[in-house]
């Protein structure tokens, strides 16, 4: 809310319930990973410097600056067994896009 300067009303106006919130945040965070997945290893010819550039992304996800918080699929893995929110959906989603 601090980023987008909006209040908590406004942004469940446009969700049904926090559910679909985390299930969106989910999504955009699995979408700009996967992005900048392939935009590492595009411009790599070999096989070698593409698991490199891979390697590279993976290891310096607590470090980066668009997906604050290190890798989404690793802090979802860790909070679903203490979580009722489904995130099969959203994890589709954002493997497909």
């Amino acid at each position: 809310m601090e980023v987008t300067g909006l209040k908590k009303g406004r942004i469940y106006r446009h969700l049904d319930s926090k559910d679909e919130l985390a299930k969106a945040s989910f999504s955009y965070f699995l979408i700009t990973l996967k992005e900048n997945y392939l935009q590492a290893i595009k411009s790599k010819e070999t096989a070698n410097e593409q698991f490199q550039a891979f390697a590279s992304i993976f290891m310096n996800l607590n470090n980066n600056d668009i997906l604050v918080g290190g890798c989404p699929l690793m802090n979802a893995a860790i909070e679903v067994d203490d979580s009722e929110i489904l995130i099969e959906d959203a994890f589709k989603e954002g493997l497909m896009a």
